[in-house]
């Protein structure tokens, strides 16, 4: 299978725009060719199928293909993670919230590091 791009857009009334982080993204790391495809999110239920139809240095066309719409109760991810270090599990929980994730249940472990776990850090995630 082969792996789909995904970045951050805004559907407008006239249509899908990228970020401009996500655009430069798109152009100088992940450097979409013509022909590609790539997904358009907007984190509201709102999902794009898109092609790459001119590029340029500083910019690209994309025509939409596809456009649906999830409703959050349709979809329900939860992730389930051992106790780790908080410092690491800072990094995880953004991620996990911008792919929609409504729940994540931390469990100890006998060797885990869960001791470590304060109130304090509780709180914050």
């Amino acid at each position: 299978m082969k792996h789909v791009f995904r970045f951050i857009g805004t559907k407008t009334p006239r249509g899908w725009e990228l970020e401009a982080g996500e655009s430069n993204h798109a152009l100088k790391v992940v450097q979409l060719r013509v022909g590609e495809r790539f997904e358009l999110a907007d984190g509201r239920g709102n999902i794009a199928q898109a092609s790459v139809i001119e590029r340029t240095k500083r910019d690209f066309v994309f025509r939409v293909y596809e456009q649906t719409f999830v409703d959050r109760d349709e979809r329900s991810i939860d992730i389930y993670c051992a106790a780790v270090k908080p410092g690491v599990f800072d990094d995880v929980i953004p991620g996990a919230v911008e792919l929609g994730v409504r729940r994540i249940v931390v469990f100890a472990q006998d060797r885990g590091e869960f001791k470590k776990l304060t109130d304090k850090v509780k709180a914050r995630w």
